[in-house]
């Protein structure tokens, strides 16, 4: 009875830490974001192509700090990936072309 008191002891606290090391993610509407990151997404947006738009805007915990991404879509198969800081600074930006792989 003890070995098994102990291990579920120990399975709740492994548990507890998975859970405080995951990030957590969740999609979010562009006028639910801080207004740095709404300007933000909006005057990148305006720099790309014609055609381009805003397909998805996530809010990230990854520790102590929130990132919002995003990821927008531009005509001829190109994708981009940019994280903001909730001050609307730009953290990283990844482009995907289809044509390409992911080793290119």
């Amino acid at each position: 009875m003890r070995t098994l008191t102990i291990f579920a002891v120990m399975l709740c606290l492994f548990a507890v830490v998975a859970t405080a090391n995951s990030e957590e993610e969740k999609e979010i509407g562009l006028k639910e974001a801080p207004k740095a990151v709404q300007s933000a997404v909006k005057a990148f947006l305006k720099l790309l192509p014609e055609g381009a738009e805003l397909e998805e805007l996530v809010e990230e915990q990854e520790g102590d700090t929130v990132v919002y991404e995003a990821e927008f879509e531009v005509p001829g198969d190109v994708e981009y990936e940019v994280e903001f800081s909730a001050q609307g600074k730009i953290l990283e930006i990844e482009v995907e072309r289809e044509n390409e792989s992911d080793d290119a």
